[in-house]
């Protein structure tokens, strides 16, 4: 099984001027947040009596500060302001020094939400993947712990509806290889296979290793689509940039040899276009990402001020979309678009 490069991909992301804004009760974040992953509801959801349409997690991340690396849902009708409402962030707290929470991922099926996410002994680097669940956002159950060894980088999980089952890519760290698990509850997972999105991509002269990747699926044309972060280097090292990848069974992929998004010079997002999330709807892909300015050299002395690391670039989300209605039709949406 061998990936297929094509080198140019059917549509390029113009980056955003401004940031998505947050605005979240917590001062200390400074607007500053990273790993997105969101869910559409056409006909809203409710909090009380309030209607979004747009449910997002998240995890702040100001002045690579870990402390406030905890799994946050903002909510939003515009989809470029996002508010908390009721919803008691972070669903899941600080872990505690030495620990770190990190890459949460929400999926909405039979009524529930789901938020998923990493939990990592930083002295050992062994990880854990938990979930909890919630009707409403605002109430949510205990954490479960997810059997899973070793537990991938950036998992990316769907319900399919098509097959009634529970899927999950992640990328192994050290090898950089993307794995493909399979569940019926979400909870206990089978490995599947690995699939042959590459571990590395060629780009402006240098090797990059796969980092974070998000995968969705369409409810019609049943064609999978992933977002991929390619590094340059272990830990995400900029630059990093976002390439597109597509295929017809979740396990053999099409990745396009040339970036959809890279770093914008002299920009808040000069430095990381980092993980990011979609939905496909209408003809359009709607993409929310991620993404960090240049630090300067005094990060590399890891001198801290308040607990705030000091030469660190700052990071934030933009959003971008882009007409695909000559790729895939009109009626078609991806399935975290709840009608």
């Amino acid at each position: 099984m061998s990936s297929i490069f094509l080198s140019r991909p059917p549509f390029y992301l113009v980056p955003s001027e401004y940031k998505v804004k947050f605005n979240l009760k917590d001062r200390n974040i400074l607007n500053q947040v990273v790993h997105p992953d969101i869910i559409k509801f056409n006909n809203n959801f409710r909090i009380e009596t309030r209607p979004y349409k747009y449910i997002m997690v998240m995890t702040p991340y100001p002045h690579y500060n870990e402390m406030y690396e905890n799994p946050c849902i903002v909510v939003s009708n515009s989809g470029i302001e996002f508010v908390e409402d009721l919803i008691p962030n972070p669903i899941e707290p600080y872990p505690g020094k030495g620990y770190h929470n990190s890459d949460p991922e929400i999926v909405y099926t039979k009524g529930y939400f789901y938020v998923f996410w990493r939990l990592r002994q930083t002295s050992t680097n062994v990880a854990r993947l938990f979930v909890k669940k919630s009707k409403n956002l605002i109430n949510w159950s205990d954490k479960q712990m997810i059997h899973i060894l070793p537990v991938p980088l950036s998992p990316a999980i769907i319900y399919d509806i098509h097959e009634n089952r529970w899927k999950m890519w992640g990328i192994e760290e050290g090898n950089w290889r993307v794995v493909y698990y399979e569940s019926d509850d979400g909870l206990h997972w089978e490995f599947i296979n690995y699939t042959n999105m590459p571990g590395y991509i060629n780009w402006l002269g240098s090797k990059r290793n796969c980092w974070h990747l998000d995968v969705n699926k369409t409810k019609v044309e049943k064609r999978y689509f992933a977002l991929i972060v390619y590094a340059s280097g272990s830990g995400g090292a900029p630059p990093t940039f976002l390439f597109l990848g597509e295929s017809e069974d979740g396990i053999s992929w099409k990745v396009y040899g040339e970036p959809v998004l890279s770093p914008l010079p002299h920009s808040w997002q000069s430095s990381k276009i980092y993980r990011s999330t979609f939905i496909i709807e209408e003809g359009k892909i709607k993409v929310w990402y991620s993404a960090s300015s240049q630090g300067i050299f005094l990060r590399k002395l890891g001198i801290k001020v308040l607990g705030r690391k000091i030469g660190v670039g700052k990071w934030g989300i933009g959003y971008t979309e882009c007409d695909l209605s000559s790729y895939i039709g009109k009626k078609d949406a991806t399935l975290n678009v709840v009608l």
